[in-house]
């Protein structure tokens, strides 16, 4: 199973097999990093091996027992999933509660019951700390595994009765190396835009990412060289808003470190003069937060494209 994980997921892996092969893993563990390393991928493996009949020590799941049988079919009666309910945003007390109360009965096919919480920042104060009795005094065999993507969001009583597996931001050519990997011919500008994120170079490597990113580097440009109105850009934007801004800030992020002497791995070239990209881009990243308020997103879109336009 570890075989698959990307590279950077393999420290936090070896961590977790190492304290189950020792003996000394919690029945919190608090899973957390930045949204698209992979941590899912992770917390899968990691249950996988917890529900294993046959692996061992620092084994990875076999695949092939009967609890995996049972888990890869999605049916392993000890396996608790935790989650908002459809069209919620926010976990409720009520179904941390009746979790709590499966957790509280006696395993059906093993001696291990694992609660999955995904994401555990879903959960609001009064959520975690009806969570809280069971971290503190867990039935035995249960274990409770907790993926968040900002674990800044959680108590901190929740986050001190968990062993905490951090996965960070890997080096961009550890990142370059596993692009290669998925196939991607031709990595450089995709990693640019993504700053070195991994999971968003890889969605900026596909065909429709990248072209809808190139869209909006025109736009921008069209908009600086007073080919295009920001009215119509806007309305163009609005299918997609959030993606569009982030976009334009991977873009502008991009020119302003060509502006500091760094080589651009890819075009369109950035416009001229310089001077507004690190404004333009600030007010970008306001603009974002914005976007996630129950707003129209057209006048919010007009008002910054407006304000680039003049900057730029």
């Amino acid at each position: 199973m570890s075989a698959a994980l990307a590279p950077w997921l393999l420290p936090a892996w070896q961590r977790f097999v190492a304290a189950l092969a020792e003996d000394r893993l919690g029945h919190g563990l608090l899973l957390a990093g930045e949204p698209g390393l992979g941590k899912r991928a992770l917390a899968a493996a990691m249950v996988a091996r917890l529900l294993c009949e046959r692996a061992g020590g620092a084994e990875a799941a076999c695949g092939a027992c009967r609890g995996c049988a049972w888990r890869l079919a999605g049916s392993h009666p000890d396996l608790h999933l935790l989650a908002p309910e459809e069209d919620a945003k926010a976990i409720k007390v009520a179904q941390v509660r009746a979790l709590i109360a499966r957790l509280q009965l006696t395993g059906q096919a093993s001696s291990t019951r694992i609660a999955l919480v995904d994401p555990a920042d879903a959960m609001n104060a009064a959520s975690q700390n009806a969570l809280l009795k069971t971290l503190e005094e867990p039935s035995p065999g249960v274990v409770l595994l907790l993926v968040s993507d900002g674990p800044g969001r959680l108590l901190a009583t929740v986050r001190s009765r968990c062993q905490v597996l951090s996965v960070t931001r890997p080096a961009p050519a550890l990142v370059a190396g596993w692009l290669a990997g998925q196939g991607v011919q031709a990595p450089d500008l995709a990693l640019a835009l993504a700053a070195g994120h991994p999971g968003a170079a890889l969605a900026y490597a596909g065909a429709e990412r990248a072209g809808q990113a190139r869209a909006v580097a025109d736009d921008l440009l069209a908009l600086a060289g007073g080919r295009a109105q920001p009215l119509a850009v806007a309305q163009r934007w609005t299918a997609a808003p959030v993606q569009r801004v982030d976009d334009a800030i991977a873009w502008l992020r991009l020119w302003s470190w060509h502006g500091r002497g760094q080589p651009q791995p890819g075009p369109p070239p950035p416009p001229r003069p310089l001077a507004s990209l690190v404004d333009s881009q600030a007010a970008a990243v306001q603009l974002r937060e914005r976007l996630a308020a129950p707003l129209r997103p057209a006048w919010l879109l007009l008002e910054w494209l407006e304000r680039w336009r003049r900057a730029a």
